[in-house]
């Protein structure tokens, strides 16, 4: 477990950004499953740890464009190749978040959360490390062909692509509304 001077968690919370550019400085797979080892303790009803992974460093990032263009090709209006190179090939590493398939609908919900609160968990641990990502959904996480090459059974469901590494830059805060606006209170 990587050891360092801990921030205060609201700092933590409130300072991370989601990051669409990279530095070229490589963030290594130990790093990452260290992040990955503690936020898996996300709530997770039943335990069930509905999640798995695919880790896409160096040469594995050319099975994830491949994927990718693969899935493009597939589109109604495919984006120029070229541009979904550059887009995939910057950040140091690509995280697949997959879970397994699910018929019922509520531990699909359930699992769906856990999954979620689990992404948020690696996120906040990274930003500590002065790591940044951004959680992409994008079409390809239902499409059939891009879970074909990427060895992802099509009746299991991918929770997000995780583009992960050091920030070449951070974006400022975008304004929040107070919860205040938003809450109800039953007394």
């Amino acid at each position: 477990m990587i050891q360092t001077q801990r921030k205060d968690l609201s700092a933590i919370i409130s300072e991370r950004r989601s990051i669409n550019s990279f530095s070229d400085k490589p963030v290594s797979e130990e790093m990452i499953v260290d992040l990955l080892e503690t936020a898996k303790w996300a709530p997770d009803h039943g335990v069930r740890e509905p999640w798995r992974f695919i880790l896409c460093l160096e040469n594995g990032k050319e099975n994830l464009l491949e994927a990718m263009l693969a899935y493009n090709s597939q589109c109604k209006k495919p984006k120029n190749p070229e541009k979904v190179r550059a887009k995939k090939m910057g950040p140091s590493a690509h995280l697949l978040v997959i879970n397994n398939a699910e018929s019922n609908q509520k531990k699909w919900e359930e699992n769906f959360g856990a999954a979620s609160a689990l992404i948020q968990n690696f996120q906040l641990c990274a930003w500590e490390q002065g790591i940044g990502m951004i959680w992409k959904t994008g079409g390809y996480v239902d499409s059939d062909v891009f879970k074909e090459a990427m060895h992802i059974d099509t009746e299991e469901t991918i929770i997000g692509l995780m583009q992960i590494g050091y920030p070449d830059h951070i974006p400022a805060a975008k304004p929040r509304s107070s919860v205040l606006n938003k809450l109800t209170t039953l007394k």
